[in-house]
């Protein structure tokens, strides 16, 4: 089990990350995306706001939302295996912003290679808290449907958009 893409797909990642984020951007499309890191078979795409970073940190890459209170984050890593590329991870950042500060309240992920805890290997939510056991917890939205989930770059794509959905709806446009 395992996203897997080819070369040519790879190449348009940096658009189909504009597209997947674009419903949660101030405008719809004041987000992009770019090869972030480039190391020995392995590429991280990371999304921005505005002009193309300078700072090679991605972590310090974020994008406007449609609510001035939050701001976004997200990048994905693939691994070169056997001429295709496979998802690593991917992983979004909601920030809430407080006094020109940010924190990060809420996370998206997907960790596809960690077999060993099948609520990671699919679409989960980190609550940020105080509390240590509940930051750590990964709630699974797709643990009845993992398989599928794990076997196919689209029915990823698909799941992992409708969850970005919730998070605009649910928090960022309330």
């Amino acid at each position: 089990m395992s996203i897997t893409i080819d070369h040519k797909k790879l190449n348009s990642r940096s658009s189909d990350i504009r597209k997947l984020l674009a419903p949660l951007s101030k405008n719809n499309n004041s987000v992009s995306a770019r090869v972030a890191i480039s190391h020995k078979g392995s590429i991280l795409f990371s999304a921005f706001g505005g002009t193309s970073p300078i700072n090679t940190n991605h972590n310090d890459w974020y994008f406007k939302t449609h609510n001035d209170d939050y701001k976004g984050a997200y990048f994905e890593v693939w691994l070169e295996k056997n001429n295709n590329y496979v998802l690593e991870k991917a992983y979004f950042k909601l920030m809430l912003i407080e006094r020109n500060n940010h924190k990060e309240i809420l996370s998206l992920h997907i960790d596809p290679s960690e077999r060993d805890n099948k609520y990671k290997m699919g679409p989960h939510i980190h609550l940020i808290t105080s509390i240590d056991n509940v930051s750590k917890a990964h709630f699974s939205l797709n643990l009845s449907d993992l398989t599928q989930i794990l076997n196919s770059y689209d029915n990823f794509k698909a799941a992992y958009t409708n969850a970005l959905i919730m998070i605009n709806e649910e928090i960022i446009l309330k």
